[in-house]
């Protein structure tokens, strides 16, 4: 995994943990992502998030290797997974 969330005293950790590509999100790292923020939305022990990197890096943004190709409709797949991310981080 390429996602790690650790919960202490109502305060959850979620580290993006690819160093060696200074933590770009590839398109693995979105699901995990959206999936470790709705888990931790719907947690109501969970008070405080904190989002970080493992590394010397926070996040180089996303990976630059999974970008093109596919088409409109995988180039709309990939926004909207991203959306969903958001919104489960808002929720």
């Amino acid at each position: 995994m390429s996602v790690k969330v650790d919960i202490a005293d109502g305060i959850a950790t979620v580290t993006l943990d690819r160093p060696e590509a200074r933590n770009a999100i590839n398109i693995a790292m979105r699901e995990q992502l959206w999936v470790a923020f709705e888990a931790l939305s719907e947690d109501d022990t969970v008070k405080v998030v904190i989002l970080t990197g493992a590394g010397d890096h926070f996040c180089a943004g996303m990976d630059v290797k999974e970008m093109g190709g596919g088409g409109i409709d995988w180039s709309l797949t990939k926004i909207r997974r991203l959306h969903r991310i958001s919104r489960a981080i808002m929720g």
